[in-house]
This record gives structure tokens, sequence and C-alpha cells, in this order.
């Protein structure tokens, strides 16, 4: 099922005039609602569970409902699976796709997606919000752990979960053994070494340090079309433009591998990406102010990074420790499990269901069978599509390895059941 073509740029004039006057009466609108029923019977089917199309809403969320923009507003169309937050912390880039590097940025952008207040108006207390930073700090410093990672040789913070043998089975340790040789042969050039490997712990990898001196975990990113997957989400920010005007954005963020300076002021035909970095440090700079935090207290809240943003237009590639327990795979959800994960896209199922709690411990992903209250996953849906990453014989854009046999594939996913 198709997403309705609900963009609200499309309107009358007449009708947008009318969703305004009830916005200034009211502060709701009764027609924003009718397509906000209508959107959401519509997503059930394009997200489904364990998928959302995160950065659309946020921008929908934070310019066109909080600006009173409603031209702003565009039709979610690049769902991605919910990403695992384990390790994330100490990355160089800790959001998703990299293209944040201040957690605390991150964090709030999450925040005012998911509808914490902001003031937008213009007046004194413009990007005064309901944001929590304090808590929003206390949770990062919880995942990241008591000690910088690389001095420690291992994560204190959040861990990724150990494979439950008791539950799912014992591991096979003779035909992991052979799937470690191919994780080395194959994944490690991407997703580097695994982390109980000591060469994980290489300056090679851990070559950028934050402004405390602290050493980060610089990965891969892969732009979309060498490694073959759908390529929609790579496109948000890159390409999405927002109408600023009236808001108010005077600041400077950081752009590029570089952080190169970029002042962000108010623009008709702003970049999404960057607009959107400028109102959350706003947001976070008032907080700072009205609360009296000082410059230290700052650097140390927004982890001691400069809010350096990039749209990279591609999909990070991140070590595997837990990966067993984070299906469905690929950045989209639209791999059910491991075993089709390292098989040919030709052999991926075009169609599953979303929602099953049984998790199947062989093929290691849950089950996908229709069924009532779960919702459908079409890959041939623009957004959907479960090309790429593939293990097949040939060359060109998408294909990472050799056709692996029966026997590799399975030896493979019982290698990647002890990280």
């Amino acid at each position: 099922m198709e997403l309705i073509d609900l963009q609200l740029e499309t309107i009358e004039a007449e009708e947008q005039r009318d969703i305004a006057r009830e916005l200034d009466t009211s502060g709701e609108s009764r027609t924003l609602k009718d397509i906000a029923k209508g959107l959401k019977a519509s997503l059930k089917n394009t997200e489904g569970f364990t998928r959302l199309d995160a950065l659309n809403r946020i921008g929908n969320q934070v310019f066109a409902l909080d600006a009173n923009k409603p031209h702003n507003f565009v039709t979610p169309n690049a769902p991605v699976n919910y990403p695992h937050i384990w390790t994330s912390s100490w990355f160089e880039w800790v959001q998703y796709d990299g293209s944040i590097m201040q957690p605390m940025v991150r964090n709030a952008g999450e925040a005012l997606g998911v509808a914490a207040l902001v003031n937008l108006e213009d007046d004194e207390q413009r990007f005064d919000s309901t944001v929590k930073v304090d808590e929003l700090h206390r949770i990062e410093q919880m995942l990241a752990g008591t000690e910088a990672p690389f001095r420690a040789r291992t994560f204190t913070g959040l861990k990724a979960p150990a494979w439950p043998e008791a539950i799912l089975g014992v591991i096979d340790r003779e035909r992991a053994a052979e799937g470690r040789s191919l994780y080395r042969q194959h994944c490690q050039g991407c997703h580097l070494p695994a982390t109980d490997d000591p060469a994980f712990w290489s300056e090679r990898y851990w070559s950028v340090r934050n402004d405390n001196g602290e050493r980060l975990l610089r990965l891969k990113i892969i732009p979309a079309g060498e490694i073959g997957t759908d390529p929609a989400q790579s496109r948000v920010l890159a390409d999405r433009r927002v109408d600023t005007t009236g808001l108010g954005i005077d600041t400077v963020v950081y752009r590029g591998q570089d952080c190169t300076p970029l002042q962000i002021s108010d623009s008709s035909d702003a970049s999404f990406a960057f607009s959107l970095g400028a109102v959350v440090q706003e947001t976070t700079d008032y907080w700072y102010r009205q609360h009296g935090i000082g410059s230290d207290g700052q650097q140390r809240m927004n982890g001691f990074r400069p809010n350096c943003l990039q749209a990279p237009g591609g999909y990070k590639a991140r070590p595997l420790n837990g990966i067993w327990a984070t299906a469905p795979f690929l950045h989209n959800g639209s791999v059910p499990n491991l075993h089709a994960l390292l098989s040919p896209a030709s052999e991926r199922p075009e169609r599953f269901w979303l929602g099953n709690r049984e998790f199947d411990p062989v093929r290691v992903g849950y089950e996908t069978g229709e069924a009532a209250g779960l919702t459908e996953l079409d890959t041939r849906l623009p957004g959907n599509h479960n090309g790429g990453h593939e293990f097949r014989d040939g060359e060109g854009p998408g294909i990472i390895g050799p056709l692996l046999s029966e026997s590799q594939r399975m030896a493979l996913i019982e290698y990647l059941k002890t990280l």
C-alpha cells in the first residue's frame, strides 16, 4: 500500500489560511488533526512495528507544527529501523546516520521530535522549551559509562546483550570458530574487528579525540550508491528544504568532517539539516542561560564536542556487538533475519510481517508470518527496498562479498551470536 499523497504544501491556499487562523485562535487545528489521523492510518502500513521515519517526523514537528508553518510539512517516506544505542556514546558521530557529532544536540533534537514544547515566537522567551537538558545529560552519562573505553579497553556503560543460551540454545563453538574466520575475511573491513578482539582497540580506529582528550571511535560511512541499499533515508538531510523566516535563528554551527564554522540564519529555502541543528543548539543554549550553566558546565554536558553536523549521503557501518538482538536488518529493517542478510537479495523475502515477538534462533530474527495485529512490510515500495549489502558472485554496487554457501552462512551466524 503506497503512502497517500498528503503533503500540506499541495492543499489550497484558502485551507492553509484556515489552518493558520485555527492555530492562532486556539493553538490547535481541526484540519491538521484530520490530516494526522489519515496519515497515521497510512503510516501503520508504511512504517509498522520497529520502524519510523525519524528525521522527517522531527522536521514536521519543529518546522511545521512548532513553527506554525504547515507548508513545511512533508509526508514521511524514509522509514528506518529503531537503532540500538549501546556503545554509540563513544562514536565520533553519535546519530545513527552519522549526521550529528554532539550527544546533547542528538538527544535534545529527539526530545523536540516527540513533542517537547519549544517557543519559536518573537519574544524574550524564544527558544524556551520543556526539554529537560539536565535529565538528557544524566541519561547520556549512564549510557556512556564511568570511564573512557579506549583507556579501559572495554565499554563500561550500556553493554550489548549476550546471547541467552539457556533460552535460545547453546552456541556451537566449533562452528562459531569457522564463522570468526569468515567475519575477519568479509565483515571487519567495514564493521571493524569484534569488540573482544585486541585489534579493535587500535589507535587506528580510535584516532579522534574530543575536547577533553578522550578518544572516540571513527566508523566508516559507506555511500548509499556503494552499499546499494535503499537510498531514501540518506537523502533526507541532504535534500529537504524548510522555510525558517521569522524564527530568529542566528547561530554558528559546524559542518563536515573538519567541523568548519557555518553561520545559520533565517531563510525561505534553508537546509533542513543545518537549520534543525541550529534550532536545537539555540534551545539548549537558552536552557544553559536560564539555569546559570557556565562554559565549563556546557562543555561537559555537551560531551566535550562541538555542534558539528553533516549530511553524509550514506550509512554508518557500526560494530556488530549485540547484532543478534537487533532484527530486522539494514537501516530500514527490510531484511527479517541474519540468514536473509547473508543471502543474495533475490533470496530475501519480498513481503513479511512485523510485530511478532516469537524469536527464530536459527535464522536469528523474529517470526515473520502473517497474523492478526501485525503490519506488513512490502519491500517493493520506495523506502522499503531490500537490495544491497549482498553476498553474491559478481561485481557492482551493493555487492560486498562472494556468494556464501549455506554452511558458511550458518557458521557466520553462529559467530555473530557470540558478539
